[in-house]
């Protein structure tokens, strides 16, 4: 998904849990109007969409990336910030990565050439 793919209506969620309602063409240009992530209603401010990059992601801060978009799926939930009654169109894939104590001495001992028993580990 890229921002060039948003259109009017459309519930960005992002990684902070703040919410916006995605608005095209409007006075004031293209903006997300929103709410913080404990309401289910609009409040007072709005952000250009300038400030979030092609790729959805803030270019200052990853609190302010994007990583979900939801959509009304009848006439009845359109413009509500309310997740519960959108559906889930996009969502960012977030690598995890799980590694033991001692599957990351042999990473670190194979990536600086050394026998894993000279890695040394300080707390």
């Amino acid at each position: 998904m890229q921002k060039k793919d948003l259109k009017s209506g459309m519930v960005i969620v992002l990684r902070n849990g703040e919410r916006g309602l995605v608005l095209l063409n409007t006075s004031r240009g293209d903006i997300v109007g929103g709410c913080d992530g404990a309401s289910k209603e609009f409040d007072t401010t709005w952000t250009s969409l300038n400030s979030i990059q092609k790729n959805l992601k803030h270019p200052d801060d990853k609190d302010y990336d994007v990583i979900e978009i939801y959509n009304s799926d009848n006439n009845y939930s359109f413009g509500t910030l309310d997740i519960d009654e959108l559906k889930l169109i996009w969502e960012r894939e977030s690598k995890i990565v799980e590694l033991t104590i001692d599957e990351i001495i042999d990473e670190i001992a194979e990536k600086h050439n050394v026998p894993a028993e000279n890695v040394k580990i300080k707390k």
